[in-house]
């Protein structure tokens, strides 16, 4: 089985859409995709990710997605000790995170004190639960840190989310601590990541990342990925700090 994670397009927050460039690389995604053969496709209620599941769509006839709620953005506000203000539970300060021992110490990180001032846990739990739901009705069920293969197939899934939740639900597929993977991978607007099953025993599979915020379809349409989601490369700039 092979899961496809789809980031939706440069986002337009302040109006609820997307941007000129957001509108160009959901077309970009959409075109590049055109043929593509898949079984299953879900998508976060939010706008965003519906303008883009949508362009793909349109290339697509006949066939849907489902609306998931569990798949909207992964944005529990929680305190940290550097902020005045409640933050969403990545991008925090470098020095700051590395110095929080309990992020990189397996599940260990739903304990830290940061991470407990919001519903951090409780909502990653969901998603991971969302998820688990659609894979045990194609076959695969969850068992520990791996997945019962009691019906194993070749069956192609999209979700087309956020960079946020995509980080969750990659954590959980691969038990890899999420504020790892949110703090230190970026997903690019409209990039495409994907997952396969691995069987090497009969009944027993395990996931592995085979693609990362893939904008192919962007790259040749000489579209550059918007900077949506990034920080400034070096501080003396005048990008997102």
């Amino acid at each position: 089985m092979k899961l496809y994670f789809i980031r939706h397009a440069d986002p337009d927050y302040a109006n609820n859409t997307l941007t000129p460039t957001g509108f160009r690389e959901a077309e970009a995604l959409g075109e590049y995709y055109k043929d593509f053969s898949f079984d299953e496709a879900y998508c976060s209620p939010l706008n965003r990710a519906k303008l883009t599941a949508d362009a793909f769509f349109r290339r697509h006839p006949g066939r849907h997605y489902e609306v998931k709620d569990w798949l909207r953005e992964f944005d529990p506000l929680i305190r940290v000790p550097y902020a005045e203000g409640e933050v969403t539970p990545w991008d925090f300060l470098p020095a700051a995170f590395a110095a929080e021992d309990a992020f990189f110490s397996g599940e260990g990180y739903f304990g830290s004190e940061w991470l407990r001032s919001g519903r951090v846990e409780e909502l990653y739990r969901e998603s991971a639960d969302g998820l688990d739901e659609i894979l045990e009705r194609n076959g695969y069920r969850r068992k520990g840190r791996y997945y019962e293969a009691f019906a194993s197939n070749e069956r192609v899934l999209l979700f087309f989310c956020h960079f946020g939740k995509m980080s969750v639900l990659l954590s959980h597929l691969l038990n890899i601590p999420y504020v790892l993977l949110a703090q230190h991978f970026e997903c690019q607007p409209t990039g495409v990541t994907v997952a396969v099953t691995e069987e090497r025993k009969r009944g027993e599979a395990q996931f592995r990342c085979l693609r990362y915020s893939d904008v192919t379809h962007l790259l040749v349409n000489h579209l550059q990925p918007s900077f949506a989601g990034r920080f400034c490369e070096i501080f003396d700039s005048t990008d997102r700090h």
